[in-house]
């Protein structure tokens, strides 16, 4: 509830004058680069005191933005404790699952053929 929020708070509406209710009430632009994540997509964070040679960025997910833990790059992220339990913890240094990475051009797979398709006909 929380991180969907924030997402209201930094979305432009027509009825504010195309300013998010962030920049209405502050009168400054919002930051939206910390908004990198999905909820509950599948991610890497650091484990300082991670001894060798285990590694040190072990996997987790990402729950939200962790407004009240250190820098505004702090997330709140579920992972999994040696005992098998759900542990919820903020880190700030995050990397993406390589593997789970949105492709540029996810939502539409067939965008060449869309964008030849748009274009202006040949005068012969």
């Amino acid at each position: 509830m929380e991180l969907a929020t924030e997402y209201l708070n930094h979305i432009a509406t027509k009825k504010l004058g195309w300013k998010t209710p962030h920049e209405c009430h502050f009168g400054e632009t919002p930051d939206h680069s910390f908004f990198c994540f999905l909820v509950n997509e599948k991610m890497y964070y650091l484990e300082p005191n991670a001894s060798f040679p285990k590694p040190n960025m072990l996997p987790g997910r990402f729950l939200g933005i962790a407004r009240t833990t250190g820098d505004i790059f702090t997330f709140y992220i579920l992972t999994k404790s040696e005992k098998g339990r759900d542990v919820i913890l903020t880190r700030s240094v995050v990397r993406k699952h390589l593997q789970d990475a949105p492709q540029a051009f996810a939502v539409y797979p067939d965008w060449e053929e869309r964008a030849e398709e748009s274009t202006i006909a040949k005068v012969d």
